[in-house]
């Protein structure tokens, strides 16, 4: 397996739209977060009703995604190159499932 040079534009720009992603969820969601955590109170599934339940949440899927990356980074090209058509597969049955779902 050989050592390819990190792409950094490529690199500053994902991380940036992630970072500016996460500022305009925690902006637009304060009203709804609060409404959410308010009901998971009366719900008893809560302690006290917050503003950044949604922030939380994009935090906790970006950290998956990230290990998930690093973990699908070292699976070698000709892999995925091999296996295409049944991802490929995979991902227009998942696309049918939810669009008639």
């Amino acid at each position: 397996m050989s050592n390819k040079p990190v792409d950094y534009k490529l690199f500053f720009a994902v991380f940036g739209l992630v970072i500016f992603g996460m500022i305009m969820i925690s902006s637009v969601s304060v009203y709804s977060s609060y409404r959410v955590t308010t009901a998971m109170v009366k719900a008893g599934d809560a302690q006290e009703a917050y503003n950044s339940f949604y922030v939380f949440r994009n935090i906790i899927h970006v950290l998956i995604s990230t290990f998930l990356l690093l973990f699908l980074v070292k699976i070698p090209f000709t892999f995925f190159e091999k296996y295409a058509r049944y991802f490929l597969g995979v991902s227009l049955f998942f696309l049918m499932y939810v669009l008639f779902a």
